[in-house]
């Protein structure tokens, strides 16, 4: 007799729905204005653009580096809450003033 618990699928599945849920909530936070501060702060752009645009760090970067930087780190878990209460409300991750310039 097999196990629910014998079977790795069931933990595997939500340890990759965990990941996924990280990775989309770290883009939603390095999508965000305020997180142009970071990007100012880390990036350092280049000198010729590269495909249309001199930044060098994606999206997702700025939304890790934004947890990791100490001086971040606590607008970072705010912003993540907000983020979390629109999902939680059913709007979308990326409404109006949620997107930079």
């Amino acid at each position: 007799m097999v196990f629910l618990e014998d079977r790795p699928f069931p933990r595997l599945t939500r340890l990759l729905l965990t990941f996924s849920l990280n990775y989309l909530l770290c883009l939603a936070l390095g999508h965000t204005i305020p997180s142009q501060l970071v990007r100012a702060f880390v990036e350092i752009p280049r000198r010729t653009p590269r495909h249309g645009t001199t930044r060098t760090l994606s999206v997702l970067s700025i939304g890790i580096l934004k947890f990791s930087l100490p001086q971040f780190a606590r607008s970072a878990r705010l912003e993540l809450l907000t983020i979390i209460q629109q999902l939680l409300l059913g709007q979308g991750l990326l409404t109006a003033g949620h997107s930079p310039p």
